[in-house]
């Protein structure tokens, strides 16, 4: 009986599936069927495109931009080794080219003994000569990569030879065209300087083996530490040169006379510590000549310095002198009936307080010479020297650390001394 039972069981499962399935394959094609009806009867239509806005799903329709072309550099480095210029050989020369086409030659050398500057590259000028302050690009980027390329290319000596072994110049000679100079510490005995230069900017023989400058122009100027700590001993200027000499230009220089610009102004420490310093020129019929602040100070073998008779006004800034010193600048002379004396009211080397009386002025020589009469022995009259200077000290400056390296007290304080011509 359960045999029976189990044959009816399975005989009537198989019936029902067969049914399932055939009414689920009817109901397929009659949706298909039904498909294939509505494709008839309705065929699609195809639409114009509505257009895309730039908030409109931009990123899926926007049309792209066409790839931009590489902006072309503002300059660009050129290096090259046995190169002829204007007629000349050299072994190697490194320069920038800006993008108008003016050249900053950073480094040149040659087996000769006399360095020709040239005043253009390939049909275009140097207007530069060294290591450019400003960089010829307009760019606020710290990190670009000029600053590296022109570190890489310049060379401060201009004149090593391919196997690196630095030879001294007899000579270099810059022809007209550069305009200005920067950071040429060049290893020679001498150097012309053209008119087409207007400036020697800072630093930019220090340290150098240059022993004589020759300046071809006359409204040249001379910045900050120029020709500072290097072998000077000469420098020759226009017979009416104008012009700026920056402060601490010469110091520590070995010159031995130096001719006044005219009409120039002068930066303080100008020849501070030149030891070999013996004469200052002062040219004729200057309405005004300012001597700055420790221009002199050190020269130790410059004792005076003396003034034509035609110059109108000397205003003499504060140096280092005392009665108890035994070198150096003491003595102020004046040739002229009419020139007029000025120093400082007050002094920065004192450690204590004082107040010069109404129409006296301070002057850190020792003595002043002059003829009878004359305004600069009326100003004499009424002016005041230091007897006594000492060099500063460790104990001073525990005491009174904003002193300067040289003080005095107001008890040292004296007239002047002065001297009838």
């Amino acid at each position: 009986m359960k045999t029976y039972y189990l044959i009816i069981t399975m005989f009537l499962s198989s019936l029902l599936l067969c049914s399932c399935g055939g009414a689920a394959s009817q109901e397929q094609r009659t949706r298909k069927d039904s498909g294939k009806t509505e494709q008839t009867e309705a065929p699609v239509r195809t639409a114009t495109p509505k257009p895309t806005t730039e908030t409109e799903n931009s990123e899926t329709t926007a049309t792209p931009e066409p790839t931009e072309e590489p902006e072309e550099k503002d300059w660009k480095v050129v290096k090259k080794k046995r190169m002829t210029i204007q007629g000349r050989e050299y072994t190697s020369v490194s320069y920038i080219k800006t993008k108008q086409g003016d050249i900053y030659l950073c480094s040149l050398r040659t087996d000769d003994d006399v360095l020709y500057i040239p005043s253009q590259i390939r049909g275009c000028p140097v207007v530069g000569i060294g290591k450019p302050p400003q960089l010829p690009v307009d760019s606020d980027d710290p990190d670009d990569s000029i600053f590296l390329e022109i570190d890489d290319i310049y060379d401060p000596s201009w004149n090593k030879s391919v196997k690196k072994k630095e030879k001294k110049l007899r000579k270099v000679i810059i022809q007209e065209g550069p305009k200005r100079i920067d950071e040429m510490s060049v290893n020679a005995v001498e150097i012309l300087i053209p008119k087409s230069v207007k400036t020697i900017g800072d630093s930019s023989f220090s340290s150098s083996s240059i022993k004589k400058a020759i300046i071809k122009g006359d409204t040249i100027e001379l910045g900050f530490c120029a020709f500072s700590n290097s072998k000077l001993e000469e420098i020759q200027f226009p017979q009416n040169y104008t012009a700026k000499i920056g402060v601490d230009c010469f110091s520590s220089t070995k010159l031995k006379s130096f001719q006044w610009p005219t009409n120039g102004t002068v930066g303080a420490n100008a020849f501070t510590e030149c030891k070999q310093l013996e004469n200052v020129i002062f040219p004729e019929n200057q309405k005004k000549i300012h001597i700055p602040g420790r221009c002199f100070a050190g020269c130790k073998k410059l004792t005076k310095l003396e003034f034509p008779a035609s110059t109108g006004k000397v205003i003499y800034e504060e140096n280092y002198c005392a009665d108890n010193y035994k070198h150096g600048l003491s003595t102020l002379v004046f040739r002229g009936m009419n020139t007029k004396v000025a120093g400082v009211k007050n002094s920065e080397l004192s450690v204590s307080s004082y107040e010069m009386p109404k129409g006296y002025t301070f002057i850190t020589v020792k003595k002043i010479v002059a003829p009878k009469g004359s305004e600069a022995i009326r100003c004499a009259k009424k002016a005041f020297k230091i007897s006594y200077m000492r060099e500063w000290s460790q104990e001073l400056e525990n005491k009174l650390p904003e002193t300067f390296p040289f003080t005095f007290t107001e008890d040292e304080i004296v007239p002047m001394k002065y001297e009838y011509l």
